[in-house]
């Protein structure tokens, strides 16, 4: 996938600088990327890297993510009132249902909101085992790691914060030989993105780009951003 996306992002702009980010599972894929890309001798300016877990964080948590947590985390993005609880007892069509039927009362209109959220659960599975099964080699270069500040319901691997903060950055510091730079964003992992979450994140980003392409041009570069 980082691959492909490399592919692309050089079908546009063959050379670096780069700037490169991605959230939650698009870390991961951003953070290949900016490594195949280094690796051929391409110039990275930024990687962001938006609140993701370590493939190595990733593993200690899989064994508790069965279907009905994962279908929680989905209706947990849609602000939806269902809790893995609800759904361990019921059977597979049975959870879907009852999620559905909570996005219809919420309001969220679907053709097929039961095919929508199958559809989904199988996204997020195919992510899941690619994760699993991703055994990064370090970036030799500097990431900046942006973390939400809040836990949310779902977030797994942050069951106090303070130790899920020390997670993610020792996690991360083992892959980025350069060094990792902290930014806090307030809202949970689902919430960062979002108002007025965002508005703070982007200010953050955009800091960040910022710099990158003005230590770039003191290098005598010129630089265009890339997404990942």
């Amino acid at each position: 996938m980082a691959a492909l996306y490399a592919q692309h992002v050089r079908s546009v702009q063959p050379q670096g600088p780069y700037l490169l980010g991605g959230w939650s599972f698009g870390g991961l894929v951003a953070f290949e990327m900016a490594r195949q890309l280094a690796a051929q001798e391409l110039e990275v300016a930024l990687l962001a890297i938006l609140d993701s877990g370590t493939p190595e964080m990733e593993r200690e948590v899989e064994q508790r993510m069965d279907d009905a947590a994962l279908l929680a985390i989905l209706a947990h993005e849609m602000y939806l009132p269902v809790a893995s609880a609800d759904l361990r007892p019921l059977d597979a069509e049975q959870r879907l249902r009852f999620a559905a039927d909570y996005m219809e009362k919420a309001g969220l209109v679907f053709e097929d909101p039961c095919g929508y959220l199958r559809r989904q659960l199988e996204i997020f599975k195919h992510r899941n085992r690619a994760t699993l099964a991703y055994d990064p080699e370090p970036y030799a270069g500097r990431v900046s790691l942006f973390i939400a500040s809040k836990v949310g319901e779902g977030d797994e691997y942050k069951r106090e914060e303070a130790k899920a903060h020390l997670d993610l950055l020792q996690s991360w510091s083992k892959l980025a030989t350069r060094g990792v730079d902290i930014f806090y964003v307030p809202g949970s992992h689902h919430e960062i993105a979002r108002e007025p979450n965002v508005q703070v994140l982007a200010e953050l980003l955009r800091n960040c780009m910022d710099r990158a392409v003005e230590e770039d041009s003191l290098l005598g570069n010129t630089t265009a951003v890339s997404g990942g």
